[in-house]
């Protein structure tokens, strides 16, 4: 009998070791967690993460951070910061540039093939400092000639090394060219020449002569040197039509590297739609909908996609093709 009891407490030992040991392998699943950040400053944090589980595979393909001053965070509205490949465990990013006195929020993320997970959301606010530095918006010399200003407010007198600008065709800064102005004095400019028909991210900084502080930047201004169109706007088709009401949908093309701050339609029941109702739908890029109501029965209408856009420098509206429904009959 107790030759029986002890067999059992032995398979069921070595079936608890078989567990524990496989339970990577068992859960084909990538599972992330977002740790407390560290070494908080005025402008930099040390984010953290740790990858709990690999899907099985011994590694995931893509470690890394979402972050933001909004909690709608995700890959396409937030800063991506990629740590690259890696075991279970904790992992870490350096985060610099960021503003003083600001909220920020971040996750982490971890990724295979045909698997993404992300942790939990959590926050940080960055020291709070009395020098204010703000990114004006810069002046169009010629296509190519663009003057680059900046300002800040200094109610402490901090000494301040240098000013001047970082910029780059890209909103994280990968490779920004830094230049500095002639002067310290606010206002500062700097003149600087770029290549046209293209899309420019900048911001302006305050060098600090206490390195603790190191840069102070003011907001990223996004500006596009050359001619620009703006995004392509489609009218899509319609649906769920019945006697009073139809939804409609149009898509405002997500690769235009400028704001497109209002979109929506125009709809009536001219051809041409003069004396038509307009319909806003907030801002924003991408594929949107609304529904139109209090339509007249066995009437058809008219309607077209809109977008406004402004890149810095340059703004307007493009808009669809005009298409058309019938309600149906009461």
């Amino acid at each position: 009998m107790k030759k029986t009891i002890f067999s059992v407490c032995t398979l069921i030992a070595l079936v608890s070791m078989f567990l524990i040991s496989g339970c990577d392998n068992l859960m084909k699943v990538v599972a992330v967690r977002t740790a407390a950040f560290a070494d908080l400053t005025y402008t930099s944090v040390k984010l953290k993460g740790e990858v709990v589980s690999t899907g099985g595979s011994g590694e995931v393909n893509e470690r890394g951070f979402y972050y933001s001053t909004s909690k709608n965070l995700n890959n396409r509205n937030a800063i991506v910061v990629e740590c690259g490949p890696g075991k279970k465990g904790e992992f870490e990013a350096i985060i610099t540039g960021l503003l003083p006195n600001t909220k920020y929020y971040y996750k982490a993320y971890a990724k295979n093939d045909e698997d993404l997970d992300v942790g939990e959301l959590m926050e940080f606010t960055t020291f709070n400092i009395d020098l204010v530095v703000t990114t004006e918006q810069p002046t169009v010399v010629s296509p190519e000639n663009i003057t680059l200003n900046g300002s800040y407010v200094n109610p402490s007198r901090l000494v301040i090394d240098k000013v001047g600008f970082e910029y780059c065709p890209n909103a994280n800064y990968i490779d920004a060219t830094s230049v500095f102005a002639s002067s310290n004095d606010s206002p500062f400019s700097k003149g600087i020449q770029l290549e046209d028909n293209s899309t420019y991210y900048y911001r302006a900084f305050a060098q600090m002569a206490d390195t603790a502080i190191g840069k102070l930047y003011g907001e990223t201004v996004i500006f596009h040197v050359g001619e620009d169109h703006g995004p392509s706007v489609t009218t899509d088709g319609s649906s769920d039509v019945d006697a009073t009401s139809a939804k409609v949908m149009g898509t405002i093309s997500s690769s235009y590297p400028g704001e497109v701050p209002e979109k929506g339609f125009y709809y009536g029941i001219n051809p041409d739609l003069s004396n038509s109702t307009k319909m806003e739908c907030g801002g924003g890029k991408g594929i949107y909908y609304t529904r139109l109501s209090n339509l007249t029965p066995n009437t058809t209408y008219y309607y077209k996609a809109y977008g406004k856009y402004n890149n810095g420098v340059n703004s307007g509206t493009n808009f669809g093709e005009i298409k058309s429904f019938t309600t149906a009959a009461q």
